[in-house]
């Protein structure tokens, strides 16, 4: 039974009534931040209340604003009694609303910082799931920042603290962080060149070091810039991006969790081989399990991998191809502290695998000769890989399509030899 089914036609359903009057209130007065609402903004308002029931009609959708409207100054009241998944639900709206006109404004963003900060979220957590996705305008957030917070401050009594936002906006500049308890990124960067070669660093930068487009909401990187050439100065820039956003969520957790960074890094990071959550975490917070399962969802490689297969399947070849080369970075970030010589063999199969996915996404995308190169140093690095036929199956079909045809029959031949199925 939908929220509207509860709402006008059983009694029990009040609690949930007055939830969805209190989300349609604060969506219409973010609504407003900016100065007006816009036609896209009042068409998300009806969508958001469509989506809980099958059947509105136009008496239906009257009682639901005419009720919101009447909280007046009760609705930050009324939200501060929400439990922490309605909060966390609350904001998504909210930032989906900010969203749906094609402009993210300033005080918007303001608005729903201080209202998060106000209810008892995460500050960091809103922050960085906004920023992530959002270019904000500055100017128009300081503009509106301390109003609003003196607005929330008068109707509640509760002062805002608007430091965390107000030192963390602009990283910028600001960001003067060594990454303490991380492994240095310059470190792990000189590891993959030197297992990998340069020709294969260099071609994976001239076929996935894209410029992503973090204005666009389109998949968990943006849209990829398809006028500027992939590079592999664009590769290492992407890269560093997925290693600051992973370390900036292991201190989120930190926070959250209330334990010491290494220990978090540690054990989300460096230690994470069962792929399980670990022991200490508190199932019970929300805003930890959102981050967390963000955190594995963009730090760990076999993850990342089937995500490249997944954009391979929907012809997305160039997003592929960037999840795939973010794979092979992850996996030497989650190996750098143990890859020395009682790890590298083992480190090579993988890594083998992760290069053949890339080979994969190349040779779809036509790239024959350079999924060769990659190829051959799939091959190369694990001889013995389980999956060695189906490797080298793969260079053979990249040599079939150059017309490379006594090359692609020793391959088939090879492959035959160590499966013969």
């Amino acid at each position: 039974m939908g929220i509207l089914d509860k709402l006008f036609g059983n009694s029990g359903g009040k609690k949930e009534e007055d939830k969805l009057v209190l989300f349609v209130k604060l969506l219409m007065n973010l609504a407003e931040a900016d100065g007006e609402r816009s036609e896209e903004e009042g068409d998300y308002i009806f969508d958001y209340v469509s989506r809980s029931s099958s059947v509105i009609t136009k008496e239906k959708w009257m009682d639901i604003t005419s009720k919101a409207e009447s909280l007046g100054g009760k609705a930050i009241e009324m939200a501060l009694k929400l439990d922490q998944n309605e909060k966390m639900e609350l904001v998504k709206e909210l930032i989906g609303i900010a969203a749906s006109d094609g402009y993210f404004h300033g005080a918007e963003f303001g608005w729903i910082m201080v209202l998060s900060t106000t209810i008892g979220l995460d500050a960091e957590i809103v922050e960085y799931e906004i920023l992530k996705n959002h270019e904000i305008d500055l100017d128009e957030l300081n503009k509106s920042m301390k109003d609003l917070s003196k607005a929330v401050e008068g109707t509640t009594g509760k002062k805002i603290d608007l430091t965390v936002l107000e030192n963390s906006i602009d990283s910028e500049e600001d960001e003067e962080d060594d990454y303490k308890d991380y492994y240095p990124f310059e470190k792990i960067m000189d590891k993959m060149k030197d297992l990998l070669g340069i020709e294969v660093f260099e071609t994976i930068g001239k076929h996935a070091g894209f410029i992503v487009n973090d204005d666009e909401d389109d998949d968990d990187y943006g849209a990829i810039d398809k006028n500027t050439p992939p590079s592999i100065e664009q590769l290492i820039n992407n890269l560093f991006n997925n290693y600051r956003a992973i370390y900036v969520f292991c201190k989120v957790i930190t926070k959250l969790e209330k334990l010491e960074l290494s220990k978090v890094i540690d054990d989300m990071i460096f230690n994470f081989e069962a792929k399980k959550i670990p022991d200490w975490v508190d199932e019970e917070k929300g805003s930890s399990m959102m981050c967390i399962r963000t955190l594995l969802n963009i730090s760990h490689a076999r993850t990342k991998n089937k995500a490249s297969y997944k954009e391979f399947e929907e012809e997305e070849f160039d997003k592929g191809l960037v999840k795939s080369s973010e794979t092979i970075f992850n996996w030497f970030l989650e190996g750098s502290k143990g890859l020395d010589k009682t790890r590298r063999i083992d480190y090579q199969q993988d890594i083998s695998g992760f290069l053949d996915t890339f080979g994969y996404g190349l040779f779809l995308k036509e790239e024959y000769k350079a999924s060769i190169t990659i190829y051959n140093k799939s091959i190369e690095l694990y001889p013995s890989h389980p999956n060695i036929a189906e490797h080298i199956t793969n260079r053979g079909k990249s040599k079939l399509k150059l017309d490379d045809k006594k090359g692609a029959k020793l391959d088939f031949e090879r492959a035959l030899e160590k499966d013969k199925n």
